[in-house]
């Protein structure tokens, strides 16, 4: 007998115990098309009290780490602990608004090309977060510079650039989504220059290394809209810097220092003239 779960969900936990209890009973309330375990990996919290998270329920378990170790090396500690062939990454800081897990896992064990998906993610107002993006290359920035999108049938202009010029009641294909919800399959990681999700950086871009690294290793990823999600999307006054830091360090990895100035310089005269 199997008795592996469908979906194994990791949640990190850190200072936030209330955030994580209130996001762990909308995943008890809304999923039912799936099995599941979830896994809370805390980040060696220094407040709150996340002692009882397992009496919530017999599929959780908490895995406690003795330092922090920010959301991606976090993450892969809770991953070390799932038995599920599909895994879901989610921030502690959402709520389901419907049976998201099991639409995602539905969806994603549908396409066989597919390595990951995410969620329509939105603010509690309602509003629309623009969680899937195209991945940085100049095509895209030239595009938008002279205004080319003008010029495409609407469904063409969503499929290339995404972000805020799609339709998010439809599917669609992405370069890369937000790790806020993270679902892939296990299967894909050993393809994967690690053989893991890539974890060099403690926050900030990690979800877009992961997805350049997942397009790389031959992986499709997706936007699913039927599944719904509030994301309360905390503020950082270190995001920008840090965020803008490990961007420089990814376009030069992966694209070339040379690929990044252009790009860059690109960027620059698009905003400018914007």
């Amino acid at each position: 007998m199997n008795n592996k779960p469908d979906v194994s969900l990791v949640i990190i936990n850190y200072n936030k115990p209330e955030y994580t209890k209130s996001c762990i009973h909308s995943i008890i309330k809304h999923t039912a098309l799936v099995s599941y375990e979830i896994i809370v990996v805390d980040n060696a919290s220094t407040q709150g009290d996340i002692s009882d998270i397992e009496s919530i329920d017999s599929r959780i378990k908490l895995v406690r780490s003795s330092e922090n170790l920010g959301f991606a090396k976090g993450n892969n500690l809770g991953i070390e602990h799932t038995s599920g062939e599909v895994v879901l990454l989610l921030n502690n800081d959402t709520l389901l608004l419907n049976d998201a897990v099991g639409l995602a896992y539905r969806f994603l064990t549908s396409k066989s090309n597919a390595g990951v998906v995410s969620a329509r993610l939105q603010y509690p107002d309602g509003n629309i977060q623009h969680c899937a993006q195209p991945l940085p290359e100049i095509k895209y920035l030239l595009i938008q510079l002279f205004r080319l999108q003008k010029l495409m049938p609407k469904a063409r202009r969503e499929e290339i650039l995404l972000s805020t010029f799609f339709d998010h009641n439809r599917d669609v294909k992405a370069g890369w989504v937000w790790g806020t919800f993270f679902m892939f399959k296990k299967s894909m990681l050993p393809f994967l220059p690690a053989g893991k999700l890539a974890d060099d950086f403690f926050m900030y871009n990690e979800d877009l290394q992961w997805g350049i690294e997942t397009a790389r290793a031959g992986y499709e990823t997706w936007f699913c809209a039927e599944a719904k999600v509030v994301h309360f999307e905390g503020q950082n006054t270190f995001k920008n810097e840090m965020a803008s830091q490990n961007f420089e360090i990814l376009m030069n990895r992966y694209y070339g220092s040379l690929y990044y100035r252009v790009y860059k310089a690109i960027e620059k005269l698009a905003h400018s003239l914007s």
